[in-house]
């Protein structure tokens, strides 16, 4: 009868530290997953910032700037240049949106969790008012971001349209 009942018990035991180290294997897939996305966006930030800075570096100064909107010292962008602006400022705008909806998700689950003296539900919903916290402030700092990417793709335009030849047909 030990016998039996030790036979049995054995398959659990492994059954329960290759459950552990699925558990595992799988937050380290998650967790290089989500590095691999950091490092991604991180690589077209870089790109975005150094045409920005680019620009900034040739714009008139702020000062100069209120004086005259249109500056002679203004530059335009080079084709690749722009193009990464351009994609930079469409991944936020993607990414702005994504978050927009997890944050409609969050308060949608943060709404059907009903308040107990339960201390795992109580947790949860502290859980789920910090994660829709930390959307929401990214939330604004894409904002943010897109709003500064459209002004220097506005004030690249302008540039390059202020150094083309006038002509009898523009």
């Amino acid at each position: 009868m030990a016998s039996i009942e030790v036979s049995l018990g054995a398959p659990r035991r492994r059954s329960a530290g290759a459950r552990d180290a699925t558990r595992e294997l799988d937050a380290l897939r998650a967790a290089l997953c989500d590095k691999d996305t950091l490092i991604q966006n991180l690589k077209k930030q870089l790109s975005a910032s150094l045409s920005a800075a680019r620009l900034a570096s040739q714009a008139p100064s702020p000062a100069a700037s209120r004086s005259s909107l249109h500056d002679e010292s203004a530059a335009a962008l080079s084709v690749d240049e722009r193009r990464a602006l351009d994609e930079r400022a469409a991944a936020v705008r993607a990414d702005l949106e994504t978050r927009r909806a997890n944050i409609q998700d969050l308060r949608a689950r943060l709404e059907k969790t009903h308040v107990t003296d339960n201390i795992d539900t109580r947790i949860q919903q502290a859980e789920l008012q910090y994660q829709l916290g930390r959307e929401e402030l990214e939330a604004l700092s894409l904002g943010e971001q897109a709003r500064a990417l459209a002004h220097l793709i506005r004030q690249a335009d302008a540039a390059a349209r202020k150094h083309q030849p006038d002509t009898l047909y523009s």
